[in-house]
């Protein structure tokens, strides 16, 4: 996906990554991995488990924070389209109503740190973040600045929804503290 992220948008050409079988995936987080893969480029969100192998992936695939990406039309992009740069495993892009959606991937087989820049990579202005909120956990991080950062395990992935800061009063810190 990572190849033909450069020529993917909403209403263009979307990248198909095929059908899912979560239940051949060995654990919990490369389900969530694949699906959220799936859901940051763009791509259809087809099931090809059936009802007697679904297992314990049905929750993912009934994720409504994840499905709420595809049903927006969100088209993400990595950072970089070199397969062999640790940028391209993180992935970003905005919402129709202004949030920004990021989603750090571990492709390797070891545990590795992925952060992202709000104003330099995102373009979010003063880098500050009102609110960070985690597809999967369904819970609130809290608030940012400049930077988030997180350390994963190999194959799994996390994805943020992130809320830009708007007025001057959370700006200047009173909405956004450094965590």
């Amino acid at each position: 996906m990572v190849a033909f992220s450069d020529v993917a948008a909403k209403g263009q050409m979307i990248l198909d990554g095929d059908f899912m079988r979560l239940n051949t995936m060995a654990t919990k987080e490369e389900k969530q991995f694949l699906y959220s893969l799936m859901a940051m480029g763009g791509s259809a969100l087809t099931i090809a488990d059936q009802y007697d192998t679904i297992g314990d992936a049905v929750e993912i695939y009934q994720n409504r924070e994840m499905i709420e990406l595809n049903d927006l039309g969100f088209v993400g992009h990595p950072l970089s389209t070199d397969i062999s740069n640790s940028d391209s495993s993180t992935w970003y892009g905005m919402l129709p109503d202004g949030n920004y959606i990021v989603g750090f991937f571990n492709r390797e087989e070891t545990i590795v740190a992925c952060s992202i820049n709000l104003e330099k990579e995102l373009g979010i202005p003063s880098g500050c973040a009102k609110e960070v909120r985690d597809l999967w956990s369904h819970k609130n991080q809290g608030n940012a600045i400049q930077t988030i950062s997180v350390t994963l395990k190999p194959h799994s992935c996390v994805i943020y929804r992130i809320t830009p800061s708007e007025s001057r009063i959370e700006r200047s810190g009173f909405g956004c503290t450094r965590r």
